[in-house]
């Protein structure tokens, strides 16, 4: 409504009648005099200052997917009307989404934009599909991300953006300055971390370094300087662009540095040149004819040098490159914690679908090996659909609640389209194979050798043999039957029978379990693991070839705590509890009145598991933990449901570990980071909640314990004084929903609803292991559990395949595949795999294919399928080096040699 209002068409005609006989113009005047009088308080020559228009638009938040396509029609309008009113005027538009949207909806409008763009004029900025969360989306779907939106720029207009940029995202993962350098992007800007809460990022202007040491020249900059409250302003601009002393070898800072420390090392001198960078945002509508008006006659005043592109801009500052800081870690934002958990169901759905995709593009690749018509077209849509909804305010769990009806429906559609090309690929692919009997199929799509659980959902009992006839022991479970299926080939497949019996025989297994009066004690050659009856937590891990007892209390705990509402009279910045973990919760735990009831549920050669029941009254909760241990392995399996009802409440998995260090590496999209648990600077004391993926590890020199998670983001890690390490998952939170509206409506206090998710569950692993994560191999676990192999009914077939099969595999195994496609543009008998090293090891890695393929031509490209460089191949293999972290794509141009 109030966006509506600065932007009527009766307050723009009156702005411009007026502006056409220079109204405003004294107006300036007497605005320069106040503002240098009492604020600006510089001099003439202290600053070169450029006016930058854009306008950031929530592609979903307050409002949903319908009205942003309105809004970003009134947006462009905007622009397009102010070019043609004032020949100075810029713009700069940072998602292809938005563009796309004009070019479906209004075409006539998107032909002067391609115009206004062509000219220079309308700036392509951004070159990823919308601006997505990047705390919680994986290393692929940011490639994505950035492959369908650099490619829309320039099969629309010619080129691509040189600028990454994220200004309202919630935190910056460490890796990302790689997917940029690597996509066509020599710059990044942002402004979010001017909200930092506990600290004052020390640089407006840095390079930022990837681990692998890549690096964007990036800006640190609001959106409108806050000329009235003059924080972050034109005084902190000078003072955070101050040159440091000495030579730039030494200009290497991350959040382990002395923030004090760096200021005592800048000089006198600093940028002179400062962005204005302007427009109305959130809603979007962008510059707004006032703020052009007056700008323009601050031109007149000599008080700005004029109006251009952030491009432009950040040219300019390229002179200084040689004197800019490095920043050499990721980029932590210090509020809004919240978004790595809230709306729980989403992260889930997210995770499933990033992993199914990979799997649909992998199967549905080597079925095109024999000529299956592969649906490039579809799986693209399905792909922006993803893409969409890891927008920063969607996939964060910040919206209102007719967005998640939205993104339910759009998460749908993905998976009937997903099963539907999927199960046309796998029937084309079993034809080929040969299946000398009844049985069980079974896919692999990572890029190495793996193990995995199986579950049968029948009512018969089969006795289970692999492909030489070797019998795999078995255990029935209700209607269920579960193997443990060994050496699954790498991108391939495998197969075993199933034979009808009326009973299984008994299978030797090191499994063992014992049940005393207090406790239950599960046991395999690796592990003992002790459950207390009365509290239901898990009072021992041993690890027998270690020598050694992993906790210092009772693990597995659930807490609860009550999160208190923050109160502020600016609702949309403080009191936004789906973005912001309230910082003292740790005092409010929640000491529920519990009937504890624990069992040993499963005893057999392949599993035991023992169901924690956790039950409650006032508040009402069921908790139901299910404790499971597998044969021949070092790791503890759970499963976790709750039925919940607790609001305004964060809830926290918690395992003190008997470990020896002060770091915690966490996984991040195509990297690991190292974070502290005994913080020493304000910036790390100010990370008490982190984002991580898929794992977290703590490890001493000669052992160490991984956290394994399915669908969580949210972690704390601290050195406790008694306990040593803790390590805890944040598993949900149930905040309320902000106000719809405009934004500045949603001061206006109203009836929240609470986020209203009631049911959910979570699995999760904790591997014990010797030495440390990368000895360990933690990263090839953390997958495995993530992404289970495709398991297929099959009957006898005669094919031209074999009943086993690898058709590729990567070596080391700490250089992993993440996509297998074929390329954008599209070729006969050609692939696209992308690979990227996870230990931080530099290594010399080959892709192996089988004898199948025959490579013609191998190419290095860059992310986005575009600049080849031949590279070595011989028959059927690649051979490359690859430096720690680093994301490598390549293109094979193939012919098969056997069919």
């Amino acid at each position: 409504m109030l966006d509506d209002l600065l932007q009527s068409h009766f307050l723009d005609r009156t702005l411009k009648f007026l502006d056409k006989r220079n109204f405003f113009y004294p107006g300036a005047k007497i605005i320069i005099k106040i503002l240098r009088t009492f604020l600006w308080k510089y001099k003439e020559t202290d600053y070169n200052i450029y006016a930058i228009g854009q306008s950031h638009l929530d592609a979903a938040w307050l409002w949903r997917r319908l009205d942003t396509i309105r809004k970003n029609n009134v947006t462009f309008s905007n622009a397009l009307k102010h070019m043609d009113d004032y020949p100075f005027f810029k713009f700069s538009c940072s998602s292809p989404q938005y563009f796309e949207w004009m070019e479906t909806y209004f075409p006539e409008k998107f032909e002067k934009i391609k115009q206004r763009v062509k000219e220079g004029r309308l700036e392509i900025v951004g070159g990823m599909w919308i601006e997505p969360d990047v705390n919680c989306t994986s290393g692929e779907s940011l490639v994505r991300q950035r492959l369908y939106g650099q490619r829309y720029y320039l099969e629309k207009f010619g080129k691509m953006s040189e600028i990454g940029w994220l200004s309202d995202s919630f935190g910056y993962t460490w890796t990302l300055p790689q997917i940029l350098a690597k996509s066509g992007a020599k710059f990044f800007y942002t402004n979010k971390l001017n909200w930092n809460k506990e600290t004052d990022f020390p640089f407006f202007l840095f390079h930022w370094q990837s681990p692998d040491g890549s690096k964007v020249l990036s800006l640190n900059m609001p959106y409108s300087l806050n000329i009235i409250v003059n924080k972050p302003g034109i005084g902190e601009f000078k003072e955070f662009t101050k040159f440091l002393e000495n030579n730039q070898k030494e200009h290497v800072f991350n959040y382990r540095s002395d923030y004090e420390a760096i200021s005592k090392r800048r000089t006198s001198e600093y940028i002179h040149d400062l962005p204005f960078i302007f427009g109305l945002g959130d809603g979007g509508g962008g510059p707004l004819r006032i703020e052009i008006i007056y700008l323009k006659d601050f031109v007149r005043h000599k008080q700005i040098i004029g109006f251009i592109t952030m491009r432009d801009y950040l040219k300019k500052i390229e002179k200084y490159e040689d004197r800019l800081p490095i920043w050499n870690d990721e980029l932590y934002l210090e509020t809004h914690r919240g978004t790595y958990t809230s709306q729980v169901w989403l992260k889930v759905l997210n995770r499933k679908t990033e992993f199914d995709l990979y799997n649909l593009e992998a199967i549905s690749s080597l079925t095109t090996l024999f000529r299956w018509q592969y649906p490039a077209e579809k799986l693209k849509r399905m792909w922006k659909l993803l893409l969409f909804n890891q927008f920063h305010d969607i996939l964060p769990g910040s919206s209102i609640p007719e967005v998640y009806e939205d993104t339910r429906n759009d998460f749908k559609k993905i998976e009937q389209a997903r099963a539907q090309i999927q199960r046309s690929a796998i029937e084309f692919l079993t034809k080929k194979i040969t299946i000398p009997e009844n049985g069980l199929l079974i896919i692999n799509t990572h890029s190495w050798q793996r193990d995995s659980l199986i579950e049968l959902n029948n009512s018969q009992n089969f006795i289970t043999k692999d492909r030489s006839g070797n019998e795999i022991p078995s255990q029935i479970i209700d209607n269920k039957q579960i193997f443990i299926a060994k050496n699954i080939p790498s991108i391939g497949y495998t197969f075993f029978s199933l034979t009808n019996t009326e009973t299984l025989p008994e299978y030797e297994t090191d499994l063992i379990a014992h049940e005393a009066e207090n406790a239950i004690r599960l046991e395999n050659s690796f592990l003992k693991v002790e459950i207390n009856k009365k509290s239901g937590s898990i009072s021992s891990v041993y690890h027998k070839h270690l020598n050694k007892e992993v906790l210092t209390a009772p693990g597995n705990k659930v807490q609860i705590f009550k999160e208190r509402l923050q109160i502020s009279l600016l609702p949309i910045i403080e009191q936004s509890n789906a973005w912001n973990i309230d910082p003292s919760y740790n005092k409010r735990l929640i000491k529920l009145k519990e009937e504890i009831k624990v069992e040993l549920k499963e005893s057999g050669p392949v599993r035991l598991l023992v169901e924690v029941q956790r039950r409650s009254e006032k508040p009402p909760i069921l908790i139901v933990q299910q404790i499971i241990l597998l044969a021949d392995t070092d790791r503890i399996d759970f499963k976790l449901y709750l039925k919940y009802h607790i609001k305004s409440s964060i809830v926290k998995l918690t395992f003190p570990l008997d470990v020896d260090t002060e770091k915690i590496h966490c996984e991040i999209p195509f990297g690991v980071i190292t974070r502290s648990t005994k913080p020493k600077t304000p910036a790390q004391k100010a990370q008490w909640e982190i984002p991580a993926h898929k794992w977290v590890d703590i490890s001493q020199e000669d052992f160490g314990v991984t956290l394994i998670n399915k669908s969580r983001y949210g972690f704390d890690a601290y050195l406790h004084p008694k306990y040593k390490n803790l390590i805890r998952m944040t598993i949900l939170r149930k905040p309320l929903y902000p106000r719809a509206g405009d934004p500045l409506e949603s001061i206006i206090p109203s009836r929240r609803k609470w986020h209203e998710q009631s049911e959910f569950s979570v699995d999760y692993s904790l591997y014990i292991h010797k030495g440390d994560w990368r000895l360990a191999e933690s990263y090839l676990l953390a997958n495995e559990f993530n992404n289970p192999p495709t398991q297929i009914p099959v009957n006898k077939n005669a094919g031209i395949l074999p009943e086993e099969f690898e058709f590729l595999r990567v070596e080391p195994t700490n250089v992993i595949a993440s996509a297998l496609k074929p390329p954008e543009d599209m070729q006969d008998q050609a692939l696209v795999i992308r690979v990227f090293e996870t230990a931080g090891k530099e290594a010399d890695a080959k892709i192996i294919f089988s004898n199948l393929i025959s490579i013609e031509n191998g190419f290095e490209t860059d992310l986005l399928e575009l600049n080849p460089q031949a590279v070595k191949s011989e028959q059927n293999s690649l051979k490359f080096k690859i430096n720690p972290f680093e994301i490598k794509t390549f293109l094979i141009k193939y012919q098969i040699t056997n069919q």
